[in-house]
Parts: C-alpha cells; structure tokens; sequence
C-alpha cells in the first residue's frame, strides 16, 4: 500500500519534458506514492509571450507522459475556480490549488481506509535532479512527544516543493483556509504562498534538489543552502539561478507547441492499394496503423519504423508549428510507441530540433539488437548545420540520446553536390561543391560496416536527384560513391529521392521513391555490395506531382533468419512473410504561407506480399553478369 500522495500542483508547461516527467516518476516510485495532479494551462497569446513560458509549453504529448505517472485522480483547474476575483492574489489561488489537490488525496486514503503519511507536493515542471527521501519513514514521525507538523520543504523556492505529515497537512490546510480564502487578509503578502503561509516560517529543509524547466535553453537552478543563510522572512534557502541545459538534456527537451495539431479524420483505406502493388500481394495482406490521434499531423514525412530490444519504434519528421523557415529550428521529430501489430501511441518528442538531425534523420536498430541510432543532419554551415550526425540511446523508454563518433560534413571525399547555390534563411548561398544532404538518410549495417545514403544532386540547375553511399568502418568514414543501377541514365527528369536499404539475407534489398521516364511510384532494387545495384524495377506506382511522388517506403519486414537468398543452394530459402511499410499521402510541396495544406496528414499502411515471388525475382536480378562484374571489381 501507498504510503505517500504526491500532488502534482500547477502550470503542467514543460511536464511532458522527459527530463521532467520521467524524474517525477522516478521519485513516485522510491516514496510509494500515489500521484494526484491538479493542473492548469492559459495558452493565449499573452500568456505564451510570458518570459516564464517561452518555448517550454504544454505539450501534446502530456497525456501520454500523465499515464507514465497513473494518477488516482487528475483535475483540470478553471478560471472560474479562482477563490479571490482579485488575479493578483496569487498566493490565494496558489493555495486553493494545494488545498484542493490535498483534498483529492484525503478522500482517495478515507476510500482505501488508510491515511497517507506523508503528503508532498511539486509543480509539474519541476525538474528532480538531486533525489531524497522523505523525511521521515514511519507512522511515528513525532518531534517533541507530538506529531511532526511542520513543513519540509527541499532546497528550492519553498513552495516548489515541499512535504507535509498527515497531520502537518490538516494543519496546513486549516491555516491557509484561515488567512488566504477566498482572499489574502489584510497584512498577508498575495504575491506568494511561500510569503503568505506561516507554515513556511523557519520551517525545516529537505535534501530534495532540482528547479523549474521554464525553457528550452535553461534550467532554474536550486542548491543547498549557504551554511547560516536566511531570507528575511526567516526560512532558510539558496537563491536560483540559471544554467545552461546539457546537450543530453536538451536532446530530450524541446516540446511541441501548445495543444493537439489540426487532425481532420479522412476515410482512407489500404486495401486498393494492395491491388496495385507488382509483387504479388496477397489477398487481405494489408492493414492500416493506427494511432492515438485520428492522424498524423499533416506535415509528418521520413518516417522510420523498426524495433529494437523489445521495443517498437515509429519515428517521423514535423514541422515546428511557430516558425515556417526552412531553418535549423524549424524541424523537430516525433515518435510514437507500438503498442501492437498495428496500432501506436500518441506522438512524443524523438529528437529536439537542437540535436540537428531531424530534417532527414533516419533510425535503425544497431548489430547489437539494442541499441538505437540516429543518423542525420544538413551541411550548412553558415546557418549552424555541421553534416551527417550519429547519435546513440539504449532501446527503452526515455530516449537519452548522445554522440557515436565523428560525423561527415558535406564536403567529406568524394561527396556529389553539383548545383551551384542553395536557398538558405531567403537568400542563395553557393555551394562551392560541398553537398547539403537535403534529402531523407537511409542507412544499414552489412558486412561489419555502417553503410549510409544521402542525396547527390547531379544537375546545377536542380532535378537530377540522386543517391550516394559511404561507409563507415574502423578507420573512420570512407570516400562517398554514387549509387549506379543497371540500366538506368541519370538525367533531369529522373528523379530517386531516398534509399530504404534493409539486409535480404546476404544481399541487400532497397525501396524507394522516384520519376523514373515520366512514371511515378516506389520502385525496388536488389544489390551485393551496397553500391551496384539491380535495374529500377516499379513495386507501386504512384501519381507524380512537380516531379514528386506522394507515397514513401517507410521499411521492409522480414521473417528472419534470411538464409540463402543471394545463392540457389539447398535449405531454407526465403522468408514466409514479407511484407512493405508505407506511407501515403505524404505532402510533397509545402503549403504558401498562410494557407493551410491542401490534404490531411499522411497515412501508414503495411502491405503483405509474396515471399516466393519476392525471393525469386531478387535471384534473378543478383545474377547479372553486369552486376557480378561490378560487384567483384568493386
């Protein structure tokens, strides 16, 4: 049984945070304490210009992070519950807040039929970075012969966090309801309630250490209190001041912006599609993901799904909703969690748009079956965006994210970037020759390598678009090479825009989106070194718009082991099911400004397909002598 309430007590702004959020349940747990939250949010454009908001603001993401904490009762505080008409009563409404979340518990413990014995309270953007105990464990919390009655508050503002008995809580509450409801009394300080409270007079400290979130740069920072250090009202504590957040902190900071995005329902289906595909799908092999939300936001695209130590992943690319410059804070990536086959939860924050990675990030799981990589980033450099980026987190739930060795800028060996400017924050800015990594990375582990694929642009005047691949081994990364398929002419018209690459057996299986003669759709091709490759060959067509294709391979899903696919020897040949991951009604061009996006959000669909008919065209396509020869000299 519990033996705390923990009340969770205010503005929720950075809660959905992981640093936040994850803290706060990591204490729950080590006080065994049940979560009570009495929250609220004023998300008008004043409010959000309010330098204690800034970036770090109430997410969307909150109601996933809220059920992390499994609250016995949540209440949403209204501006028509505020006890004192008068606003600048800010200890009052602080008070009312405390009280009403302290009643919530009281009620829960007399339906149990046992009282808590501690009673703690925290804003929800209050970051725990120095854990505590209680203050003190046991029933029998006495000071002098009578029930300790006072408050315990950490080393912090006051009223930030702070711990109370079970009969320091009645105490607390009866005093408060004497002087600050419904309105300060004459003589009571309204601007606090760590000022207006006696509780907090020359109350005792708790070795609880931390301070509020209130941005994405910066934390308020509380320490210990100076040996003799006293405020003038008496208690005891440090003054706050800030830091700058880590770069393992921020990589789990930036939230999404205030409420739920634009969802519009749309009745969007599979099963067509599967008619469509060229390999054969098999009757009813296709289903739709579901998520949380109705959609995805309609600027989602670049999606990577996988899973990894148990765990399944769907990472995505969005658009930062406060800003429409295609600049270093414009992109952020979201994921969401798989809950089963076919279904996910809501979007949670992947990557902040501080880690700059998220414009073409692609997410694979690493040899090791554990561990996730992150693998993106643009080169430029006069807007702060340094190259190609590996990042690391152990598989799990949070993320922590950090560097895995050195990155690729765009002017590494042999990279291919032939236009001669690039649009840059309204102006063109030349190239000099050093690529941008514009498009989505593709990248797989194969042959003790990691192999990695980025956009070449082969035209100076656009189009063209193209993939290379470079590989990074023991010795650091390798010359870049252009990707050459058999059978096909690179040209302006011909457009590949990203590889998916996955193992198939010994070869390598790759899906992607093109305009290849005029045809649009998501096209395969087969290789055995990773850098020649089969001839195009059509899997999905799909309508071409400005050169673009609405539909993107998302990643290929095999029964494994592989065994034998690249030779015709004996054994177990072939996987039983193969199937594709797609994602439809992509938003290839983004909107003008001020107008919204001409079709929802995309949609995820998963296509089974033929595995004996897969295997056998793969066959055929690796035993060309073109691609024999080339692989051998290569």
């Amino acid at each position: 049984m519990a033996e705390a309430a923990l009340c969770l007590v205010g503005e929720l702004r950075s809660f959905a945070m992981p640093l936040v959020h994850m803290n706060i349940a990591r204490a729950a747990r080590e006080w065994r304490a049940d979560v009570f939250v009495v929250y609220h949010t004023r998300y008008d454009a004043a409010a959000m210009a309010h330098a204690h908001r800034g970036r770090a603001i109430s997410c969307v993401e909150n109601v996933t992070a809220m059920a992390l904490l499994q609250p016995k009762a949540t209440v949403r505080w209204r501006a028509e519950d505020a006890p004192c008409p008068k606003l600048r009563h800010k200890s009052s409404l602080q008070f009312a807040q405390v009280e009403r979340c302290f009643a919530l518990a009281s009620r829960h413990a007399a339906a149990r039929g046992a009282p808590y014995e501690w009673y703690v309270r925290l804003r929800p953007d209050f970051a725990v970075l120095q854990h505590a105990a209680l203050p003190r464990r046991g029933w029998a919390a006495r000071l002098g012969g009578r029930a300790d009655e006072r408050v315990h508050f950490g080393w912090t503002k006051p009223d930030f966090a702070f711990a109370l008995s079970h009969a320091g809580m009645v105490r607390f509450c009866a005093e408060g309801r004497k002087r600050l409801l419904p309105c300060a009394r004459k003589g009571v300080d309204p601007s606090a309630l760590e000022w207006a409270h006696p509780g907090f007079f020359g109350a005792p400290s708790w070795p609880l250490g931390g301070g509020l979130v209130r941005s994405d740069r910066f934390i308020d920072q509380f320490g210990q209190p100076a040996e003799g250090e006293k405020t003038a009202r008496g208690n005891r504590r440090s003054e706050g001041f800030l830091r700058a957040l880590t770069e393992e902190e921020v990589l789990a900071q930036r939230c999404e912006t205030a409420g739920e995005p634009a969802l519009r329902a749309a009745d969007r289906v599979c099963a067509p599609r599967a008619r469509l595909l060229r390999l054969g799908a098999r009757h009813g092999g296709a289903r739709r993901l579901e998520f949380v939300e109705a959609d995805a936001h309609p600027s989602e695209r670049y999606s990577s799904a996988l899973r990894c130590g148990g765990h399944g992943y769907l990472f995505s690319r969005r658009a930062d909703g406060e800003t429409r410059a295609d600049d270093l804070f414009r992109w952020r990536t979201v994921v969401r969690r798989q809950w089963s086959a076919s279904a996910y939860g809501a979007a949670q924050l992947g990557l902040a748009s501080a880690a700059r990675l998220s414009h073409n990030a692609h997410f694979l799981c690493a040899a090791d079956g554990t561990t996730l990589l992150a693998i993106g980033g643009r080169f430029r450099p006069s807007a702060g965006e340094r190259g190609l980026r590996v990042l690391a987190s152990a598989s799990g739930w949070p993320l922590v994210w950090r560097r895995r060795g050195a990155g690729v800028r765009g002017d590494h060996r042999g990279c291919a970037e032939r236009r001669r400017t690039v649009r840059i924050e309204g102006r063109d800015v030349p190239t000099h020759g050093a690529c941008e990594f514009d498009g989505r990375v593709g990248a797989v582990e194969h042959g003790g390598a990691l192999l990695v694929y980025t956009r070449a642009n082969l035209h100076a005047d656009g189009g063209a678009r193209h993939v290379q691949v470079t590989r990074r081994e023991a010795g650091g990364w390798a010359r870049f090479e252009e990707v050459r398929l058999e059978n096909y002419t690179v040209s302006r018209e011909n457009n590949i825009y990203f590889f998916v690459v996955q193992r198939f057996g010994r070869a390598l299986l790759a899906a992607f989106p093109a305009v290849i003669g005029g045809e649009g759709g998501i096209f395969w091709a087969a290789s055995r070194d990773g850098v020649h490759w089969s001839p195009p060959s059509l899997l999905m067509p799909s309508r071409a718009v400005a050169g673009r294709t609405a539909d993107h391979p998302v990643r290929w899903k095999f029964d494994e082991p592989l065994l034998n696919v690249t030779d015709d020897t004996s054994g177990p040949a072939f996987p039983r099911r193969v199937e594709l991951h797609v994602e439809h009604q992509v938003a290839t061009i983004p909107p003008p400004k001020g107008t919204k996006p001409e079709v929802d959000g995309p949609f995820h669909c998963v296509y089974e397909l033929n595995a004996t008919r897969l295997v056998s065209e793969v066959r055929a396509a690796l035993r060309s002598p073109w691609l024999r020869s080339s692989s051998r000299a290569a």
